[in-house]
């Protein structure tokens, strides 16, 4: 039996806000496994001086850590149709 991307999907969709966030953790885990060659050139880089330095890869901030910033004025949307006319 095959099953394609929108089965899974569906599949996903239907467990728990908990299962959900769980699967998330554990595809992240495996998509940095495979990033491993990227670090691999990136340390081969280093060593042959082409680089001076391996930055750390920055990580996505938790949905629930976002704060929107609050400006004045008006809307950037409003100002876009504006300049557009």
């Amino acid at each position: 039996m095959s099953v394609n991307l929108d089965q899974v999907i569906a599949e996903v969709k239907q467990l728990p806000p908990e299962q959900q966030r769980e699967l998330r953790n554990r595809l992240d885990d495996i998509l940095a496994e495979t990033a491993r060659p990227a670090d691999e050139l990136k340390r081969m880089l280093l060593e042959a001086g082409l680089i001076t330095e391996i930055k750390p890869v920055l990580s996505d901030p938790d949905e629930d850590d976002f704060i929107p910033i609050e400006v004045s004025g008006k809307p950037v949307s409003e100002t876009i149709i504006e300049e557009r006319r």
